[in-house]
């Protein structure tokens, strides 16, 4: 079997995407609950959430997983400049990122999802 090249990881990303209109949509259908409802406690699920981890604290979702925020170390790294000028070392500051952890229930339902050909095929460069 000839090995194949992998499409960057971006290029490897669902095209497809939903927005809150379409999740609000849903979820006021499932619950009978008015769009208006639904997305205003959507909206203050959001802002609580940014603001604990704003100070410093984890999040837990429950069937979905665990947001935190983390510092970043400072470092030295290589500043490649997109190829358009030589690659140098440079001092980056310590900055504040953010971590989204799967529960491990929730990616275990993913890894045992399965992969179609054609999915497996998508992921891969044309010859």
């Amino acid at each position: 079997m000839k090995k194949r090249k992998l499409k960057a990881t971006s290029a490897r990303r669902p095209k497809e995407r939903i927005g809150i209109d379409a999740i609000v949509s849903e979820v006021a259908s499932e619950t009978g609950f008015n769009k208006g409802d639904v997305k205003l406690v959507y909206q203050t699920i959001c802002k609580v959430i940014k603001n604990r981890m704003w100070n410093g604290q984890s999040v837990i979702l429950p069937l979905l997983g665990t947001m935190m925020p983390f510092i970043k170390p400072r470092g030295i790294r290589h500043a490649l400049y997109g190829g358009k000028k030589e690659p140098k070392l440079i001092e980056v500051p310590p900055k504040w990122k953010l971590l989204f952890v799967p529960m491990r229930s929730t990616r275990e339902e993913f890894a045992n999802k399965g992969v179609t050909k054609k999915q497996e095929d998508s992921i891969y460069k044309e010859n």
